[in-house]
């Protein structure tokens, strides 16, 4: 585990490995997002959000990309003050998803040195509805006009000098126009080859009363775990092996069933 050691060798094996855990991992959710898409049971579980919160996360995670990558990151938001976030109803997992599909294409598109830039702007506000207006622009290295309209096809991926094909499933811009089209909103992207690409977004939002309850990640209290006794049924070594690691970091005490 990366906290144990301090071997640099071992640290960026380990880095390696992780990375293709994560791309594993988007593989498997993209494939099963495709297959709910195709079986038409694709849905959004829409609760109030704490917008400034889910939002909050999606550009932290999207500038610390932005700034492992060397590449500049801004954000506008003139028509959101602070504190002045409308709650909404929105589907926050899907919702980042969207996002940060959109934020990392930019991010990974473009080359040390190169900008991407959020604006985040509220168009229209009614007793019922909030609809926001999203452009995310970078100096990356463009989408031919020929890939362009087969975007949004499964699988698609334009195969260029100075892109990584292995890099994504080519599900990612299909699963994010499918999610968009239920959030009843509208995406258009423009892109020059050697310039760079600007996505719009719209989206519209069904507005919750202030009364209403928001959704919060409830805080995980680990020290219930302090000194429990857990049996763990696993029979996979290396499986077991991780989970016997992880809950004796919280100091429980675990017994291995190995079938």
């Amino acid at each position: 585990m990366q906290d144990e050691t301090n071997d640099e060798t071992l640290l960026k094996d380990i880095g390696q490995l992780e990375m293709s855990g994560q791309y594993l991992l988007q593989l498997i959710n993209d494939t099963l997002d495709m297959s709910k898409i195709e079986a038409g049971k694709l849905e959004l579980r829409l609760k109030p959000i704490d917008s400034e919160s889910v939002f909050g996360n999606i550009l932290s995670n999207a500038s610390m990309l932005a700034k492992n990558k060397g590449v500049e990151f801004s954000v506008k938001t003139p028509d959101i003050p602070h504190n002045q976030w409308i709650p909404v109803m929105a589907d926050a997992s899907r919702l980042e998803q969207v996002l940060m599909n959109l934020l990392s294409n930019a991010v990974k598109f473009t080359p040390a040195g190169g900008k991407v830039d959020v604006v985040m702007e509220t168009v229209s506000v009614t007793d019922e509805t909030v609809t926001d207006h999203y452009i995310i622009r970078d100096t990356g290295i463009g989408i031919s006009e020929e890939f362009l309209s087969h975007i949004f096809e499964p699988f698609s991926q334009e195969g260029r000098e100075n892109t990584n094909r292995e890099s994504g499933t080519g599900l990612g811009m299909p699963i994010v126009h499918q999610l968009v089209t239920l959030m009843n909103g509208e995406i258009d992207i423009k892109s020059t080859l050697g310039e760079g690409t600007e996505v719009t977004l719209l989206l519209r939002y069904e507005r919750v009363s202030k009364s209403a309850a928001v959704e919060n990640q409830p805080e995980i209290d680990y020290s219930i775990l302090n000194g429990k006794h857990i049996l763990l049924c696993e029979d996979h070594p290396l499986n077991s092996q991780i989970a016997i690691r992880l809950l004796e970091k919280k100091n429980v005490i675990c017994e291995l069933a190995e079938n």
